[in-house]
């Protein structure tokens, strides 16, 4: 009876020895490579310092907070905007690049419950009006010096506890700078 089952069922053995493994890895191999290629690196960086990245030198140079509740402006109560500029350095006449950047702000104070805040695309809704010479968004396509102005609506008392991520990509990959504000 066996060698009869064996027989009869020879095709779709045949069909599911390549097709058993290769769903395995499908499932379980495919997941990890795409977090080892997609998974930004992330690095921390003292206060007060810059780092070199994609062509580029990203350095902190100011950071404050304004605090809201009084009947005069528009941040609500309870709450502060949180503005830091970014001083950013071309490192030479090829480094303009189609690669974004990007930041955020990120509070890592309550360890593996980080909070972070997505920066505001309109400050004017809250009164704050982003210096003449300071650019609102991380463009890399021209290879100029610029200041970068992020700005967003945060917790008060915020400043030193909170990190600035400014994430660099280079192709598919990233790399997360976390400056420390305090």
């Amino acid at each position: 009876m066996t060698r009869d089952w064996w027989r009869r069922n020879r095709l779709a053995l045949v069909v599911l020895a390549p097709v058993v493994p290769a769903l395995v890895f499908v499932l379980l191999g495919l997941p990890l490579i795409d977090d080892a290629v997609y998974s930004p690196d992330r690095r921390t960086v003292a206060s007060g310092e810059a780092v070199e990245a994609n062509g580029w030198r990203f350095e902190v140079i100011a950071a404050q907070e304004f605090p809201g509740g009084t009947d005069a402006d528009a941040i609500p109560a309870g709450s502060s905007i949180t503005a830091a500029l970014v001083e950013v350095t071309p490192l030479g006449p090829d480094s303009a690049t189609d690669d974004p950047c990007g930041v955020r702000l990120v509070d890592a104070s309550r360890g593996a419950e980080e909070r972070e805040w997505q920066q505001l695309i309109d400050p004017l809704v809250y009164r704050y009006a982003v210096g003449d010479s300071s650019a609102v968004s991380c463009d890399l396509s021209v290879a100029e010096p610029f200041t970068y102005e992020a700005v967003f609506l945060t917790p008060p008392g915020l400043i030193p506890t909170a990190s600035l991520e400014v994430r660099v990509f280079e192709g598919l990959r990233s790399t997360e700078y976390r400056f420390d504000l305090g």
